[in-house]
C-alpha cells in the first residue's frame, strides 16, 4: 500500500481472541509502521461478508486513502457496503484483503489480497504444538510463513495481469 501512496491507513481486524488475526494485525501495523504509515485500528469483524459489509457503515473515507481488512470475505462485504454508501473504491478508498479467495478476482472491483501459504501455517502450528510439548522455544514464524500482495483493480494495481501483481 506504500508503494502506492497510502499514509493513512484504517485496519479492520478479525475477532478479538482469534489468533490469526492478531498475527495479522501485528504483522501489518509492524511493516506499516516501519514504511512511515500511520494506522488506526479499527472495529473487528468476524471473518464474515456481512460483517465487512456492516463495517462499512463506520468508515470515514476521509480520514484515510486506503483500509486493510483481515480478509477476504470482510472485504468483499465491505466493499459492497461502500458501494451503496456512493464511495468509490478505489478512487475514494484502496482495499487490501488477505487469503486470495478465488471470489477476489470475479468482485467489482477485483479485491487485491495478501496471498498466504496455508501448508505453512499448518507446518507452523504443528511445530509450535510439539515445542510446547517438548518445553522448548516456539519457532520463529517468519521461517515458515511467506506472503505477497496480488494487485488488482481494488488498490489502484491495474497492471498488465492484475492476478499476478506481486509485492515483496
Amino acid at each position: 500500500m506504500c508503494e502506492l501512496g497510502h499514509q493513512r491507513v484504517l485496519h479492520l481486524p478479525g475477532p478479538p481472541g482469534a489468533l490469526s488475526a492478531g498475527h495479522r494485525q501485528d504483522a501489518f501495523v509492524a511493516r506499516a509502521s516501519a514504511l512511515g504509515m500511520v494506522v488506526e485500528i479499527g472495529q473487528a469483524g468476524d471473518w464474515t461478508s456481512a460483517s465487512g459489509f456492516d463495517l462499512a457503515r463506520t468508515i470515514r473515507p476521509d480520514a484515510y486513502s486506503a483500509v486493510f481488512v483481515a480478509n477476504d470475505a470482510m472485504a468483499i462485504g465491505l466493499m459492497h457496503g461502500l458501494r451503496g454508501r456512493s464511495i468509490g473504491v478505489p478512487s475514494q478508498l484502496a482495499v487490501l484483503g488477505v487469503d486470495d479467495l478465488p471470489e477476489a478476482r470475479h468482485f467489482d472491483p477485483q479485491l487485491s489480497s495478501i496471498r498466504h501459504g496455508l501448508a505453512a501455517e499448518g507446518q507452523l502450528a504443528a511445530q509450535t504444538l510439539i515445542s510446547a510439548i517438548q518445553g522448548s522455544p516456539e519457532p520463529d514464524p517468519s521461517h515458515y510463513l511467506r506472503v505477497h500482495v496480488v494487485g488488482r483493480v481494488s488498490t489502484g494495481s491495474s497492471g498488465a495481469d492484475p492476478r499476478e501483481t506481486r509485492y515483496r
